[in-house]
């Protein structure tokens, strides 16, 4: 149907769906966990995929809709590979007669600046600064998954706080209340049953769900996992610092804005994440952490279609996804 589009926001932790028509109204949202090959295995993000598509049209009340244009925002998309390995797929699902498919850190800043020149530091599963200037220039930084990247993410989060028990379990680091948190969600008597516990699935996903014991933690003003957050917000901070440096746009006003669960920690990330920007980049506008980045697809789909990205029309999409708890 050439008056409706298809919009997916895929990222490591959920992927969100929306079905909008052309006035910018949204008639159906579907949710559905990872779509990151990276975070789950090829056939289970694909299934999840498949069945944020196959929600959002439930939702809408659509059967067998065939979409003039589908905008795919998706995380993982490091290569040449990983961008072949979704086109198939996407293609296979035979849904839209024009695919845009593009990182999922475009989308978010889409949504952050509803495509002004500006930079979004997305931080959830995994974490990665992307901007645009005046020129249409991008640069980023971070977002090389989990081994060798990641800084300020979920799962950097994570695994610090495992660190650091395991170090004040050893004696070599100072005492935390990360320890005993740890082995009460894991439900051991004996801390060095938490390796076991740990190597038993390392999946990149599983380990960022413990975000949560350390700001918990850091709620109990546990100094070390108050660390770690704060370092957590600092990373963020240099990651969008490093974007504006590589778009000569540092001096100038600029929007910085966060997407990502990360954000939901509060003034324990907040706070050092906008310090350090507000260092680097002095004239920044820095926007409220947003939870959902569908926005950002939806606003690519309809400017794919090639309708003007409008004050009125932005409000109505986000009007509309608060209807459906995405805003």
């Amino acid at each position: 149907m050439s008056d409706l589009i298809l919009a997916v926001d895929g990222g490591a932790t959920r992927t969100t769906c929306a079905i909008v028509d052309e006035n910018g109204k949204i008639l159906g949202i579907g949710m559905t966990g990872s779509s990151s090959h990276y975070a789950v295995s090829v056939e289970k993000a694909q299934e999840n995929l498949r069945s944020a598509i196959e929600r959002a049209m439930l939702s809408a009340n659509l059967n067998a809709v065939v979409f003039d244009i589908g905008c795919f925002g998706l995380t993982a998309l490091d290569s040449k590979y990983d961008y072949e390995l979704n086109k198939r797929f996407i293609d296979s699902l035979g849904v839209v007669n024009r695919r845009l498919i593009v990182s999922d850190a475009v989308t978010a800043y889409y949504t952050v600046t509803d495509g002004k020149p500006g930079i979004v530091v997305i931080a959830g599963t995994g974490s990665v600064a992307f901007g645009i200037n005046e020129k249409g220039e991008t640069a980023q930084s971070g977002g090389r998954e989990w081994l060798i990247s990641d800084e300020g993410s979920a799962y950097h989060i994570a695994r610090e706080g495992l660190r650091h028990a395991l170090r004040a379990y050893d004696g070599r680091g100072e005492e935390t209340l990360l320890r005993t948190m740890f082995m009460k969600h894991f439900n051991i008597s004996i801390f060095e049953d938490i390796v076991g516990e740990i190597y038993k699935n390392t999946d990149k996903s599983r380990i960022a769900s413990l975000a949560p014991i350390v700001v918990a933690a850091a709620k109990e003003e546990d100094t070390v996992a108050l660390r770690i957050l704060q370092e957590a917000g600092k990373e963020l901070g240099l990651a969008a610092v490093a974007v504006a440096r590589r778009l000569n746009i540092e001096n100038e006003r600029t929007i910085v804005g966060g997407v990502g669960g990360v954000f939901k920690s509060g003034r324990f990330v907040l706070e050092s994440f906008q310090a350090t920007v507000k260092k680097g980049i002095p004239r920044v506008m820095i926007k409220p952490p947003v939870f959902n980045a569908v926005k950002g697809a939806v606003i690519l789909g309809l400017k794919e279609a090639g309708l003007p990205i409008t004050e009125q029309l932005v409000s109505r999409i986000e009007h509309g996804l608060g209807r459906f708890g995405c805003a």
